[in-house]
């Protein structure tokens, strides 16, 4: 009987770190996809910000939305880091359903 306990023990505490490292894992594929997805979103902001110096006109409205874009992933970006997903099921803490969550202002 003390072994099958024993056997028990050593498989529950095994599943469970296997269940821990899958988890680091989804979080780091997404942390990667966000890291990417903000590469892709400072190289658009240099081309405007080139194009605004060298007096091309551009869209202000397109230039603001991608910084309100950054911002949005830099926040998604810090919450995965610091291990703020609890639910792996979501896709995202700032992101639902593939839109950004609207955040209130702080005052």
């Amino acid at each position: 009987m003390e072994i099958f306990e024993k056997a028990k023990a050593i498989f529950n505490t095994a599943s469970e770190k296997t269940g821990d490292f899958v988890y680091a894992q989804k979080c780091n594929v997404k942390i990667a996809r966000v890291c990417a997805e903000l590469k892709k979103l400072y190289e658009r902001l240099g081309r405007l910000t080139y194009r605004k110096i060298k007096g091309i006109r551009i869209d202000d409205n397109e230039f603001d939305a991608l910084i309100e874009k950054i911002e949005v992933l830099k926040m998604e970006l810090n919450a995965l880091r610091e291990g703020k997903m609890q639910e792996p099921e979501f896709d995202s803490i700032v992101f639902e359903d593939g839109e950004p969550v609207e955040i209130p202002e702080e005052n």
